[in-house]
């Protein structure tokens, strides 16, 4: 049995702790999110997502094609003549899954650290266990492969012997010589689980928890990631990044002509009128950003020529007003726009639009119920005022 004891910095469960390197991560408990493993077929991603749903159909108690999804591959036995592939699925409501989207850091599952435990003490270990003081996770493996997992909470799960029957329902004397890992989140020793534990299992070591931060690819394994709801023309990297390319682009250029200035007149015009066209579009580029960072005044609506914002930004402000909703379609003509979404409650979405500054005279038109418990409506209103830090189109 090998001891993986929390002699580090330790891992969260409700908030944020910081790895090895000073990353924070957040470690999920399967308290609120389920845990499934699941079996499929070689699939592509897109198939693969639809699977996942359909078979959580019948293990999630809620309604599966609303709720929150994520899943990660688990390694296999190859070995074997099954060509199924086994995923973890974890399953929360969509507030849950919100909730550890608004984390700052990525979200870990417990099964990571099984499988980062068992590959640091050795991979013939059979069994590994994660102890915190709030629930317990355990897996048992075959060929290297997850044979099964369970989770729960300290209180419900019982002395570790009853909590390991169905995975380890071998004879005390056999047991004895299994191999198992024991992962320790802020607990040590002492734990009369532990203690219950090294009983069991006689081979033992103990090491330190914060060995395993590193070994954890968040790549792989981060679960309710956060959503990147930026508009894509916002967003200063990417135009920082072209002005890169134009940059190489005209050295280049440069090199090029320097080469060939000798045996070409026409060839050295033809590239100063590239670089040049390379320089104005640069140009051209620097003062849009310019104008998106510094925009001028607005005249009011009516006065001479009118301005608008951009129907980007009209369209990323609405949809930082309407979270959850799906959206079916989106009109802006000048002032006024609309939409038609389905959403559980209309009302409750209403009533964030009329919280925006930059919107008026909203008007909830129709409502429809859907098989979807949720409802089939469209909304219109006036734009108004400025949106902050955007830019804004002229209409003549």
């Amino acid at each position: 049995m090998t001891l993986l004891v929390n002699n580090a910095v330790p891992l969260a469960g409700p908030g944020p702790a910081v790895t090895a390197r000073n990353k924070p991560v957040v470690l999920l408990s399967p308290l609120e999110v389920q845990t499934d493993i699941l079996r499929l077929p070689p699939l592509s991603r897109k198939q693969r997502e639809k699977a996942v749903r359909r078979e959580l159909r019948s293990r999630y108690p809620g309604n599966a094609d609303t709720a929150c999804v994520e899943y990660f591959p688990l390694p296999r036995n190859r070995k074997t003549a099954d060509r199924t592939r086994p995923l973890a699925a974890f399953t929360a409501g969509p507030e849950t899954g919100l909730r550890f989207r608004e984390k700052q850091g990525p979200v870990i599952p417990g099964l990571a650290f099984l499988l980062a435990g068992r590959r640091y003490a050795g991979k013939d270990s059979d069994l590994a266990l994660l102890l915190t003081p709030e629930w317990v996770e355990a897996a048992s493996f075959t060929g290297g492969e997850i044979e099964d997992y369970s989770a729960a909470g300290r209180k419900s799960a019982g002395p570790p012997p009853e909590f390991l029957e169905s995975l380890c329902p071998k004879p005390e004397t056999e047991t004895k010589e299994r191999q198992m890992t024991i992962i320790l989140k802020d607990t040590d020793e002492s734990d009369d689980y532990v203690q219950s534990l090294m009983r069991r299992f006689t081979d033992h070591r103990i090491i330190g928890i914060g060995d395993l931060y590193d070994k954890i690819n968040t790549r792989k394994y981060a679960v309710f990631r956060q959503k990147n709801t930026k508009a894509p023309f916002l967003n200063k990297k990417a135009a920082a990044f072209l002005l890169a390319l134009y940059g190489i682009f005209l050295f280049l250029s440069l090199e090029i002509v320097t080469a060939k200035a000798e045996n070409s007149a026409a060839l050295l015009k033809q590239s100063y009128d590239e670089r040049k066209a390379c320089h104005d579009e640069s140009e051209r580029l620097l003062a849009e950003i310019e104008a998106l960072e510094n925009p001028g005044p607005v005249p009011a609506p009516g006065q001479g020529n009118t301005e608008f914002p951009d129907p980007y930004v009209v369209i990323a402000e609405i949809y930082s007003r309407i979270r959850g909703a799906r959206f079916h379609s989106i009109i802006i003509q000048g002032e006024r726009f609309s939409f038609e979404a389905e959403a559980e409650d209309a009302l409750g979405l209403l009533r964030e639009l009329e919280q925006s500054p930059f919107f008026t005279g909203i008007v909830l038109h129709q409502t429809a119920p859907l098989s979807t418990d949720s409802e089939l409506f469209s909304i219109s209103g006036k734009i108004t005022g400025r949106i902050p830090g955007t830019g804004r189109i002229r209409h003549e």
